[in-house]
């Protein structure tokens, strides 16, 4: 349907009109309506790539994606982060409206190929947690090697705490660690690059993570039989399998979870805490399968490649 075509609103014809104006005006609402060579707008090379991947029912995957990531350092980390708003305050000493950064996952690979260590951090004190997140970040990450997130919202989340320590007159070394880290270039957004580089059927006109994740899985690749991927049923992409087991399967009810936590005590409060720490171990490694998802299509289009150049 016309409707899937992602950001549709902002995709003009070369007049400056709404093409999907235009179509609806004309009785005519199927994707294959849309004119493909002639939109403009923001997001006319995304819209393009969307289209160009659903007619042909092949992923697309342009030269950007390999040299984004060639420019990886090594050791490569995934990280998530788990964050809740409140105006009343989940924790005494936190200010009203103000972040909490309570949770984190963390998976290292040293070497490429290499296999994937992981680390987590989940707050279980009464107290403001945002000191100890940074410290045990800090640990998680040291000085070297890219840090991939999906979208900027890590990096938002950073700045909003390196402010709060710097109006409390707060210049200890995990608070200067954590600007030189911000200043550092290693953050790298993961979201756009697959937005401006690649497209799969399946994702349709989406481009988050837990659209593009079930999208991959349904491939029969090799990368689902490695470790720690193969924890998971091939048939059943992650977050599906936390689904089926009743599990934390999204941000808001990561939140949701943690509040809850608050006031439980007990067996009860330690399921409510390995369901949050199941919930983001799967963001985590859902960043490193789609990493190691498209270096195999990279490494067997070269092979394709070098045997074509053999057979000329």
């Amino acid at each position: 349907h016309l409707f899937d075509l992602g950001y549709l609103w902002f995709a003009m014809d070369r007049h400056g009109n709404r093409i999907a104006d235009t179509l609806i005006r004309e009785d005519r609402v199927s994707l294959w309506d849309i004119p493909e060579h002639e939109i403009t707008g923001e997001y006319a090379q995304r819209q393009r790539l969307q289209l160009e991947s659903e007619r042909t029912g092949d992923e697309i995957i342009l030269p950007g994606l390999k040299a984004a990531l060639d420019k990886l350092t090594y050791p490569v980390f995934g990280l998530d982060i788990e964050t809740v708003r409140s105006l009343v305050p989940v924790h005494r000493g936190a200010k009203v409206n103000g972040l909490t950064l309570f949770q984190f996952s963390v998976t290292e690979q040293r070497e490429r190929g290499g296999t994937l260590s992981y680390h987590d951090w989940l707050n279980t004190t009464a107290g403001n947690p945002n000191r100890a997140f940074l410290a045990a970040l800090r640990t998680a990450l040291g000085d070297h090697g890219s840090v991939l997130v999906y979208t900027q919202y890590e990096e938002t989340s950073f700045r909003e705490l390196l402010c709060e320590f710097i109006s409390a007159g707060d210049d200890s070394d995990d608070v200067l660690w954590l600007k030189r880290f911000l200043d550092s270039g290693r953050l790298v957004d993961l979201h756009r690059i697959l937005f401006e580089n690649f497209h799969a059927p399946g994702m349709g006109g989406k481009t988050s993570i837990k659209r593009v994740l079930p999208a991959l899985w349904a491939v029969d690749s090799p990368v689902k039989r490695q470790a720690p991927f193969d924890e998971f049923p091939a048939d059943l992409d992650p977050y599906a399998y936390l689904k089926s087991i009743g599990g934390v399967t999204d941000g808001c009810g990561a939140m949701e979870q943690y509040v809850a936590m608050q006031n439980t005590e007990g067996e009860a409060r330690e399921q409510i805490a390995n369901a949050l720490r199941r919930y983001v171990r799967v963001d985590a490694i859902a960043m490193n399968f789609i990493l190691e998802f498209w270096r195999w299509r990279l490494t067997e289009a070269a092979r394709v490649d070098e045997r074509r150049l053999a057979a000329a």
